[in-house]
């Protein structure tokens, strides 16, 4: 029997429920911060650490699926996801629930790894940017359960959330060890010194941290500022589950679009909304003003940029000698990168200043790249791709 494609339904499955857990912890900050008494550092830390994590397992995937294959990588990130979930959902302190998010997010660099792995040994150049659109607006599709999920372990305890959580974990584990394997991801080799050497590749990596780093700095700051501001834990779930509504629905369009019209004209359209964006996010101070603010720069500014963004990143890495295997784990690991800078530092910050400064920071960092990128020669060079 031949492989599925991947962009299959287990694969769309795969990355909805990643993401979906990923996103439960954020309603979930103003519970942990009365329950284990966190201050806005840890739980900026508490938010990053599922990141973290994430980096690592990106890592461990990507090799792993050269020498295992992908199918059994994906088999082995959801029940190591299961594990963590059970401990975490009975975590009590900081540390053992920093300890049970990493491994979570480990889980998921591993799920991650497979399934990108997969997309971009499959999916052609003119296609790059349709096929991420795609799994991305999956992935934000999955984050708008994230948000019920968290409001509702919020309501009937976590014990009883994650385990449900670690339960669909096995069963998509073993829906997966039963699926035919997908083709082997390409062996690591020595690709990764090479493709350190090319300047284009080095600048779009950095650059490529930006969208992590505001998603990760929104999750650790909206909730507590909306809390603050008098808003109910399902209040704070509702703003988070339509800015995933926003952004689930941008990104395949983006995507489509940006294979047709060019990348790099759709990265430099969303750096130039997302810059008077995040610096309003961070003058203003009443609660619906930050909710409408976040849908905007989050939901509808960060995708307009990062989907074309990754896709011109995973065709330039290619170019500079990375196969498809450290290909994706690169766009990983840029993605959780930057959200493990932004969450603790996005809160450390609050905490020495005001919440509302990392925003301002951020928003003049989206005007520079804005300048960057006009002014990047060969960036502006790339030609424009047809669909």
């Amino acid at each position: 029997m031949p492989a599925a494609p991947a962009p299959s339904r287990l694969g769309a499955v795969a990355v909805v429920v990643e993401a979906a857990l990923y996103s439960a912890v954020a309603p979930l900050l103003p519970h942990y911060r009365d329950d284990a008494g966190l201050s806005e550092t840890e739980a900026g830390v508490l938010t990053g650490s599922y990141t973290a994590g994430m980096v690592v397992g990106s890592l461990a995937g990507a090799a792993a699926a050269s020498r295992r294959g992908p199918r059994q990588v994906v088999v082995a990130g959801f029940l190591l996801l299961a594990l963590a979930s059970v401990t975490f959902g009975l975590s009590r302190s900081a540390a053992t629930l920093d300890a049970s998010r990493a491994a979570q997010g480990f889980g998921a660099g591993l799920i991650w790894s497979g399934v990108l792995a997969w997309l971009l040994a499959t999916a052609p150049d003119e296609r790059r940017g349709r096929v991420i659109g795609n799994v991305l607006g999956a992935a934000i599709f999955g984050t708008m359960f994230g948000p019920v999920l968290g409001t509702g372990a919020a309501a009937v305890g976590p014990e009883i959330a994650f385990g449900l959580v670690a339960a669909c974990a096995v069963g998509i584990a073993a829906w997966a060890a039963r699926t035919p394997a997908p083709p082997r991801a390409p062996s690591l080799g020595t690709d990764w010194r090479a493709a350190a050497r090319h300047g284009r590749l080095a600048w779009l990596t950095l650059l490529s941290l930006l969208p992590g780093i505001v998603i990760g700095a929104t999750n650790a700051l909206v909730p507590l500022r909306l809390d603050g501001d008098g808003w109910s834990d399902p209040a704070v779930g509702a703003t988070f589950f339509v800015v995933s509504i926003v952004a689930a629905i941008t990104s395949p369009v983006v995507g489509r679009f940006s294979d047709r019209l060019g990348r790099i004209p759709f990265v430099m359209l969303g750096l130039a909304l997302a810059a008077p964006g995040l610096v309003l996010l961070g003058v203003v101070d009443a609660a619906w003003p930050t909710a409408v603010l976040t849908a905007a720069s989050f939901g509808l500014a960060v995708t307009i940029f990062a989907v074309p963004l990754m896709a011109e990143l995973s065709t330039v890495a290619e170019t500079a000698g990375l196969t498809v295997g450290p290909a994706a784990a690169l766009l990983n690991l840029t993605f959780a990168g930057g959200e493990t800078i932004g969450a603790p530092v996005g809160a450390l910050g609050a905490d020495l200043t005001s919440d509302g400064v990392p925003f301002v920071v951020l928003g003049l960092i989206a005007a520079v790249a804005l300048v960057a990128v006009a002014r990047d020669g060969r960036a502006a060079q790339s030609a424009p791709s047809t669909a």
